[in-house]
């Protein structure tokens, strides 16, 4: 199965058992501030759609992709010839918390899994389950975050993306790792609450929580607001119109991810 991305700029294959690339790669992608030459950990990388979106907005990135599914692991391999970014990109197949890397990050963007295991439905699809939830219960959303922490520098940024109704258990993961920690609700429409959030933080910085306006991604007839297009389509991403229910305020990008 192929999904092309960015205005058809990328194309990405994938398993058709498995979790669909859909909005979320594209947006998770957007709001990672890697700049030029810099090191990004793909978290979780599946089938490579974040790392794609990356490289589409700054080609002098380099990429590492770290994915404990082998299928969306071999599907990553073909996607990234396919794409045409092989030296750019090191997918690597493995277990983030076994997984020992050379150097440290400026930045990682993942999507983690939501659920513990034993709280959730098991689906015969194997790769919706390691998509769904973790694979011990004695692994969490607060393990994923504390060994992210420690694969960043200084000052490196995290950026992910999580359902909203679990805010709580991001900062509580965040705390006293993170600051300067920046949250952007995802509204479905307008009025609408978010069920998706975009977080950021810097690691060991003190500087304030902050709650940006957000982006609202669909209108009254269910088509993607003129914003969501921008990044949706856009290859470099030079504007973005953040959205709060009945405003529209347009800045620049790189202020409001930063």
């Amino acid at each position: 199965m192929q999904t092309f991305l960015l205005n058809k700029k990328i194309c990405v294959e994938q398993p058709n058992d498995g979790f669909k690339i859909a909005i979320d790669t594209v947006l998770l992608a957007a709001a990672c501030p890697a700049k030029k030459n810099q090191t990004v950990l793909d978290a979780g990388s599946g089938v490579g759609g974040v790392t794609f979106c990356l490289l589409q907005r700054e080609p002098d990135l380099k990429v590492i992709g770290i994915e404990v599914d082998e299928e969306n692991h071999n599907y990553a391999i073909k996607n990234r010839d396919l794409n045409g970014v092989k030296n750019q990109v090191d997918f690597r197949l493995g277990n983030l918390f076994e997984t020992e890397f050379d150097s440290r990050f400026d930045h990682v963007v993942t999507n983690p899994p939501y659920l513990q295991k034993g709280t959730y439905n098991v689906s015969p699809s194997e790769i919706k389950n390691t998509a769904h939830g973790f694979n011990s219960e004695s692994l969490s959303v607060k393990h994923w975050i504390k060994n992210l922490h420690k694969n960043l520098v200084h000052g490196g940024t995290l950026t992910l993306i999580y359902r909203a109704d679990k805010l709580d258990e991001i900062l509580s993961a965040m705390y006293k790792k993170f600051g300067a920690i920046e949250i952007i609700p995802l509204w479905p429409r307008d009025g609408r609450e978010p069920k998706r959030l975009i977080i950021r933080g810097k690691k060991g910085k003190g500087a304030p929580l902050r709650m940006l306006p957000g982006l609202v991604l669909h209108d009254n007839e269910n088509k993607y607001t003129d914003e969501a297009e921008e990044i949706l389509r856009d290859k470099n991403i030079q504007v973005v119109c953040i959205c709060t229910p009945n405003k529209f305020h347009k800045k620049k990008f790189k202020n409001c991810f930063s």
